[in-house]
């Protein structure tokens, strides 16, 4: 039966309209508003934060160079005038300018020899520690030393080293408390802008806590800071408890990291105003907006609807007293106007109906009533059927088992003669009557095997199959199967080879079932092998899963690999294409296959034509295998039954 489909109501279809086409749209539009002025907040801001950054950049990049400057030009007059002179020098620089807190001049074992201020405590002393003070690489250039704070003034200060040409060096001793107090002055005057410098290596040298300065804390860790190193100059990242949005610029002569940051509850109240000055007007227009569309949907169609639903209804469940309220329905559209005299229309319409559905649902009735009697008989039949069919395949096994025991009996005797004839009198016989003998032994012995694998098929159909396990040494029982079918292997000059990785593996198994498996694929590989091939058989063990496996290779025919699953199959013909007719209408492959599942065991086949074929039995080390596999060969009897007349002696398997 096809389910109905439900539709919204209309309440629902107008609110989805005002929702989706209307609200929504306008919420996107406000969202888009909302984000660019806050993308253009936050661009704004990060100018405004690169330019101090800059700024104060630039100033201490003059710092640095005016610094310098000063001791460049020092370095000068210590190369050209005497040490008098120099003292006159150092002297009036360091008073004039102040920009250093010591001035010295050492000599080319790095040893004062002058400073300013002077301090008689200090002659001569080594100053080989001095920062980047070993490296001579640039004697014309000023090196700058790594910060550090100043024991005697506790502010951030360096060395700025300037090496002479006929020895010895100019050292500067530069306070760098200038850039403490410009970006004091900076966070201070702006009240948004929070400004602090770091060395390359994160270590604060200006900030607005002075006591964060002298303890040389590191700030490395800062999201900032990983930033500027990977060419990003701003970033949001987390500073104390709360999240920022920080500008980083570096000083070229020192590679020192200037930081502007604001915190994101100060960017925000740029333009929270804005935001929701815009998001309560476009409240206020949808609510408005849907106020009215609501009230007029629902005077002019909402209404009219629900009390033509409300006579839908009625008629549903039969009630025609009710048709003539269509008249008092308030319209204001035409179209409600033609829907309700289409209604008035259907009504009529129905009532006239409704007398020829019952008498339909009547003549229903009656044919249901005839179908099941029909149905009924046909069950009957089908059980009938059934028990008949059973019957037929309790004679069928029974006429089976008969034909194997007639069989086996004059077999065993004609058996038994050859093998006295071969045992006493085949040295006394001429060679054509040795080879006769031999067929007619072959021959008998494949009957014999008929007979057995027939035997098997009537006692798997009737339930009588059973296993004896016992435990046997494989190994040992391959070999000697392997010798048995020599003889028959010997006729077509095919060698038989036997491999092992392992001495002996003894399992439980049933010896008579296995020997069957391993005869059955030995006869169908001596068959198929031409004069003069080779057969192996090769034995292996799998320790961790208790399987053994047996590999039987021959370099036969070979068989398509659109075929190969058709030797399985009881009867059928492997193929008629190949360069030698696979002839025979026999059941062994498919006995094979059914005792290695009975086993607990699987059988799997690799063939190439022209190359040969190789089959794979694993099968498990156990004490019980579950018997399986009965169902399978119930169309086995039947079919052997109208072979055997005909083909019997030309029966392979």
């Amino acid at each position: 039966m096809e389910k109905v489909k439900t539709f919204p109501s209309l309440r629902k279809v107008f609110l989805n309209l005002v929702l989706f086409r209307l609200f929504l749209p306008l919420m996107v539009v406000e969202l888009i508003a909302i984000m660019g002025v806050g993308y253009l907040g936050k661009r704004n801001l990060v100018n405004r934060q690169n330019q101090v950054a800059q700024s104060v950049s630039q100033i201490v990049d003059y710092h640095l160079d005016h610094g310098e400057r000063i001791l460049d030009a020092v370095a000068i007059v210590a190369e050209t005038s005497e040490a008098d002179n120099l003292s006159v020098v150092i002297k009036s620089t360091w008073e004039a300018y102040g920009q250093f807190d010591t001035l010295y001049y050492l000599d080319e074992n790095n040893k004062i020899k002058l400073m300013m201020p002077s301090n008689v405590r200090y002659a001569g002393l080594e100053m080989s520690n001095i920062p980047k003070f070993n490296k001579k690489e640039k004697k014309k250039s000023i090196i700058i030393s790594r910060p550090f704070i100043s024991l005697r003034t506790g502010e951030p200060t360096v060395y700025l080293v300037r090496y002479l040409s006929h020895g010895g060096c100019m050292v500067g001793e530069l306070n760098l408390g200038l850039m403490q107090k410009e970006i004091t002055e900076t966070t201070n005057r702006s009240g948004r802008d929070f400004v602090f410098i770091m060395d390359q290596n994160g270590t604060l040298l200006a900030h607005p806590s002075l006591d964060l300065v002298k303890e040389q804390t590191n700030l490395s860790n800062l999201g900032i800071f990983h930033s500027i190193l990977a060419g990003k100059s701003n970033d949001f990242y987390l500073y104390g408890e709360g999240l920022v949005l920080g500008s980083a610029v570096r000083v070229e002569r020192t590679g020192w990291v200037v930081v502007d940051q604001t915190p994101l509850s100060v960017f925000g109240s740029s333009y929270a105003w804005t935001v929701g000055l815009t998001f309560l007007a476009s409240m206020l227009i949808w609510l408005t907006l849907n106020w009215n569309l609501r009230k007029q949907l629902q005077r002019n169609v909402i209404t009219p609807i629900e009390q033509l639903s409300i006579g839908t209804n009625a008629l549903i469940v039969g009630d025609f007293s009710k048709v003539n309220f269509l008249s008092s329905i308030p319209s204001a559209f035409s179209e409600l106007n033609k829907l309700s005299a289409d209604f008035q229309s259907m009504s009529n319409n129905l009532q006239a109906r409704e007398i020829a559905l019952m008498e339909s649902e009547n003549r229903r009735r009656h044919t249901e009533n005839m179908i099941n009697a029909q149905q009924d008989l046909v069950l009957k039949a089908e059980k009938n059927q059934r028990e008949a069919l059973e019957k037929a395949l309790i004679m069928k096994d029974e006429f089976i088992s008969l034909i194997s025991h007639e069989l086996k009996t004059p077999l065993n005797v004609i058996y038994s003669a050859i093998q006295l004839i071969e045992c006493v009198y085949i040295n006394q016989i001429p060679g054509r009557v040795k080879e006769l003998v031999g067929n007619i032994k072959q021959n008998t012995l494949r009957q014999l095997r008929l007979a057995d694998n027939l035997l098997d098929v009537t006692r798997l159909n009737s339930g009588q199959f059973k296993l004896k396990m016992i435990n046997i040494d494989i190994v040992f029982l391959t070999k000697l199967i392997t010798q048995s079918v020599k003889p028959y292997a010997n006729q077509k000059n095919i060698k038989l080879s036997f491999k092992s990785n392992v001495e002996s593996k003894t399992i439980s198994i049933d010896d008579e079932k296995y020997e069957r498996i391993i005869l059955n694929l030995f006869s169908n590989a001596i068959k198929f092998t031409e004069y003069g091939g080779t057969i192996s058989v090769f034995f292996n063990e799998n320790k961790e899963s208790n399987f053994v496996q047996i590999k039987i290779i021959d370099t036969g025919i070979g068989i398509p690999k659109d075929k190969q699953e058709l030797i399985f199959e009881r009867f059928g013909q492997v193929d008629n294409n190949l360069s030698r007719q696979a002839e025979g209408t026999g059941i062994g492959l498919s006995l094979v296959k059914l005792l290695v599942n009975i086993l607990g065991g699987t059988i799997e086949l690799e063939s190439e034509l022209g190359v040969g074929s190789t089959f794979s039995i694993m099968l498990p080390n156990k004490e019980e295998v579950e018997e399986s596999g009965f169902d399978a060969c119930l169309d086995i009897g039947d079919r052997l039954v109208s072979e055997i007349k005909v083909q019997f002696s030309d029966i392979y398997f």
